[in-house]
C-alpha cells in the first residue's frame, strides 16, 4: 500500500469520522482554490490492488519533519509518502520519501482526533511548499476561517474536482453547534472542537478529513467529522491550540 501526499500551492479540507453513516466531509458549494494560497496542504492519498492513487484524506504541514493530520485519518501498516506539487488532481508529479508513519494519536474519540505522521526526510522549501504556524489561542463565534479540501463537490457524493476547492466559513459556539448536531446521538462537542456553520449547499464532505482549518494564516482547526453533505448542519474540527502541549511532546521524542 502507497501513502500519497500532496504539497498544494492551494487550499484544501478534509473530514470525515465514522459516527455512522452520517458523519463525513468534502467541499461542496466552493470554487477553485488559487496558486499559492495554502502551500502548506496535503493530499493523502492510496494505491492498492483496488485504487491508484486515490486522494482519501488531507493534512498540514506544521514544520520540514511533521504533518498534522486527524487520527481516524491513518492508515496502519503504510511505510511511503509522496510529495506533490500541483493544485490539480490528475496533472501530478511526485518525489517518493521514505517515511516513518508515526501514530503519535491520542485514543480517537469524540475530543482527540488529531494526529502527527513523522517524515523520514525533510520537506525542501519553497515558495509553493511551505509550513503553516499553528493557532495558539481559540477562535471565537463569528469568525471568518478559510477551509479547503479535495473532497467530493456534490451533496449526493458522486463529483471529484480535479482543483483544490476553497470555501470562507464562520464559526458558532459550542451550545449552537451541538443544539444543531443533535440529530446525530452520539455527535458530542466538546471544549476541544470547534464549528463552522453555512448555508444549506455549502460546506465540507466525504475526503476533507484531516485537512486545515484557517483564520490570518495560522492553523486553527483540523477537519473531523460532519454531517455530509452541506445539508445545511454545522462541520466540526479539532482545535489545534488545545493540543500544543501534547503536540510539542510527541515531536520532541
Amino acid at each position: 500500500m502507497v501513502y500519497k501526499v500532496k504539497l498544494a500551492a492551494c487550499p484544501v479540507t478534509l473530514m470525515g469520522h465514522g459516527v455512522g453513516d452520517d458523519i463525513q466531509p468534502r467541499i461542496v458549494g466552493g470554487q477553485d482554490a488559487t496558486e499559492g494560497l495554502a502551500p502548506y496542504q496535503i493530499s493523502m492519498r492510496v494505491t492498492n490492488s483496488q485504487f491508484k492513487n486515490l486522494h482519501f484524506c488531507s493534512g498540514a504541514i506544521i514544520n520540514e519533519r511533521w504533518i498534522l493530520t486527524a487520527a481516524h485519518s491513518l492508515i496502519p501498516n503504510t511505510s511511503q509518502l509522496w510529495l506533490e506539487q500541483t493544485c490539480s488532481l490528475p496533472e501530478v508529479t511526485h518525489t517518493q520519501l521514505n517515511i516513518t508513519l508515526t501514530m503519535k494519536s491520542l485514543t480517537p474519540n469524540d475530543d482527540n482526533d488529531i494526529s502527527l505522521i513523522k517524515l523520514a526526510k525533510y520537506i525542501q522549501f519553497n515558495d509553493k511548499v511551505q509550513r503553516i504556524e499553528m493557532a495558539t489561542s481559540n477562535t471565537p463565534p463569528g469568525t471568518q476561517c478559510l477551509l479547503t479540501g479535495w473532497g467530493f463537490t456534490g451533496k449526493k457524493r458522486t463529483m471529484k474536482p480535479d482543483k483544490l476547492q476553497m470555501l470562507k466559513a464562520p464559526t458558532i459556539s459550542i451550545e449552537d453547534c451541538q443544539k444543531r448536531l443533535t440529530r446525530a446521538s452520539r455527535f458530542v462537542i466538546t471544549e476541544k472542537h470547534i464549528c463552522t456553520l453555512l448555508k444549506r449547499g455549502k460546506g465540507s464532505c466525504q475526503g476533507d478529513s484531516g485537512g486545515p482549518l484557517v483564520k490570518d494564516k495560522k492553523l486553527v482547526g483540523v477537519t473531523s467529522r460532519g454531517i455530509p453533505c452541506a445539508r445545511g448542519y454545522p462541520d466540526t474540527f479539532t482545535i489545534v491550540a488545545a493540543y500544543q502541549d501534547w503536540i510539542k511532546s510527541k515531536m520532541e521524542q
